[in-house]
C-alpha cells in the first residue's frame, strides 16, 4: 500500500492574447478585433472515502492540466483548458517542497469530499482589443498567457480512524482485528507479520468505529528501525489507543514501556492518547497465574492506560467487555479530540519595487515586471510603432521613475526578458 509519494504538478499555461484588426466592408471602422487567450486549467485534488491509498500514484510521477487556447480574430476569446481533477484518500496531507527542498502544508483533507486548487493554471493573455483608449484607438499590443504554476508536491496519507491498535510484533494485533472488525487481515506466525496498515470496522449494532492496525513496532521504531516507524504516522489521528501485549512472553511491564517510549520519540501527542491495555493469550495457564502480578506491578508505573482488560484473541475471551470499552470510552470523548479542517490559504503580497525592476551591472537594468514582460512576449516588438506603445505604458506605470532612481542613465541597456534595447 501506497501512503507516501511525491509528484510533480503543473497547471495549464494561459492562452495568448491576439493583435487583429476588423477590416471589412461593411465594417469601415471596425478597429482592434484581437480576442483574450482562455485561462489555463487547476489542478485539483479532490478526497474520495472510496479510494484507501495512494497506489494510483505509484507509475504516475507528473501531473498536467490542460492549456487555453489562444484568443482569435473578431474579438473571438480562447477556451479556457480543461481543470485536471484528481481523487484522493481522505486524510491526506499536501506538502509544498520547495527549491531548497523545505516543504510547506497546503492543505489537510480529512473530509470527504473536500477540495483544494494544488496549482492554478495561467491567466489568459488579454488582446488588443483591450487595450483600446481615447489617446490609443489602435493598440499593438497583446499578452501572452500567464504560466500555470509548476510544484513539486509531497502527498502524505494519514488513515482517518477512530481507534488505532498498537504492540510489538507478534502479539497478535491482526488476529484481534479480525476477531473484533469485518476485517480479514492475511496472518502468519513469523515477526512483522503486517506490511501493511490493516483497517476494519467495529460496531455494537447502534454505532461503528474505524481501527487500524500498524505492523508492529520494535525499539528503535520512531528513527527508522523496522516497519513500525513508516506507519506510526497512521494512529496520530485516532482518538485512543489499544495496546496489545503477548501475555506469554517475558518483561511484560518493559515491553509496554518500551511501545510507549517509541511513541514519544515518535510524537509527544501519541503517548497522551488514552490507551486500552490488553493482555493477550489469557487462554493459557501461564498467564492466567501472573495476572496479579501483572496488575500490582502496573501500579508502580504512571502509563498512559485507560483500563487494563486480560483477552484471548484466538479463543474471544474478554473480546465482548473490550467492545463495550471501546464504545463507552468514545461516548466520553472531550471536545478535544475534536480537530479543524485546515487548507491553507496562500499569502497575498503587495507589489513591490523589487518585483518590478532590478539593477544588473552598473549599466545594465531588467524590468521583471509580470505584466511588461507578458505584453513584450505577446506583441510584435520588431514594429517600432508597438515599441512606442510599450513605452508609454510602462512610463504611465511610473516603472520609468523606478528605472531612475536606480541609476539607469543614456546609453544603458534595458533588458525585457529576451529583449535589449537602449536607454534613450
Amino acid at each position: 500500500m501506497l501512503d507516501l509519494k511525491k509528484i510533480e504538478v503543473r497547471a495549464g499555461n494561459g492562452g495568448n492574447g491576439a493583435v487583429s484588426f476588423i477590416r471589412e466592408a461593411l465594417l469601415p471602422k471596425g478597429g482592434p478585433g484581437g480576442g483574450n487567450g482562455g485561462s489555463g486549467g487547476n489542478i485539483i485534488f479532490v478526497t474520495d472515502d472510496s479510494i484507501i491509498s495512494l497506489d494510483k500514484f505509484s507509475k504516475r510521477h507528473h501531473l498536467i492540466a490542460e492549456n487555453g487556447k489562444n484568443g482569435l480574430s473578431h474579438k473571438k476569446n480562447g477556451s479556457k483548458g480543461k481543470d485536471l481533477i484528481i481523487k484522493i484518500p481522505v486524510g491526506t496531507e499536501i506538502w509544498n517542497i520547495s527549491d531548497d527542498n523545505r516543504k510547506k502544508l497546503i492543505a489537510d483533507l480529512r473530509d470527504n469530499g473536500q477540495s483544494v486548487v494544488v496549482a492554478k493554471g495561467g491567466n489568459g493573455g488579454f488582446g488588443n482589443s483591450h487595450f483600446v483608449s481615447s489617446v490609443n484607438q489602435e493598440p499593438l499590443l497583446a499578452e501572452s498567457g500567464e504560466l500555470g504554476e509548476k510544484k513539486i508536491l509531497l502527498l502524505n496519507l494519514k488513515f482517518i480512524a477512530d481507534i488505532g491498535i498498537i504492540g510489538l510484533p507478534n502479539a497478535g494485533k491482526s488476529s484481534l482485528l479480525s476477531v473484533i472488525t469485518q476485517a480479514k487481515p492475511k496472518i502468519a506466525n513469523y515477526p512483522f507479520t503486517t506490511i501493511d496498515p490493516n483497517l476494519g470496522v467495529v460496531s455494537d449494532y447502534k454505532n461503528q468505529k474505524i481501527i487500524v492496525d500498524i505492523p508492529g513496532i520494535i525499539e528503535g521504531a520512531s528513527s527508522g528501525y523496522g516497519l513500525g516507524h513508516k506507519f506510526l504516522k497512521h494512529i496520530q489521528r485516532t482518538k485512543f489507543l489499544i495496546h496489545l501485549v503477548d501475555g506469554s512472553e517475558d518483561n511484560i511491564i518493559k515491553k509496554i514501556i518500551q511501545i510507549n517510549n517509541e511513541l514519544k520519540a515518535f510524537d509527544d501527542e501519541l503517548v497522551k492518547k488514552p490507551q486500552i491495555l490488553c493482555i493477550n493469550k489469557y487462554d493459557l495457564e501461564n498467564v492466567k497465574k501472573i495476572k496479579s502480578e501483572i496488575e500490582r506491578e502496573l501500579q508502580n508505573y504512571d502509563l498512559p492506560h485507560y483500563k487494563l482488560f486480560f483477552i484471548s484473541a484466538k479463543n474471544q475471551v474478554g473480546i465482548n467487555d473490550l467492545i463495550k470499552e471501546i464504545f463507552t470510552l468514545n461516548s466520553n470523548e472531550t471536545e478535544n479530540s475534536k480537530y479543524q479542517t485546515e487548507i491553507i490559504k496562500p499569502k497575498i503580497y503587495k507589489r513591490s519595487v523589487d518585483m518590478v525592476v532590478k539593477k544588473e551591472s552598473d549599466n545594465s537594468f531588467r524590468i521583471i515586471d509580470r505584466e511588461i514582460i507578458r505584453l513584450t512576449k505577446g506583441s510584435n516588438m520588431a514594429n517600432w510603432d508597438t515599441r512606442v506603445q510599450l513605452f508609454n505604458i510602462i512610463t504611465k506605470r511610473k516603472i520609468t521613475n523606478m528605472l531612475i532612481g536606480l541609476g539607469i542613465k543614456t546609453g544603458d541597456t534595458l533588458l525585457i526578458d529576451d529583449l535589449e534595447f537602449e536607454w534613450e
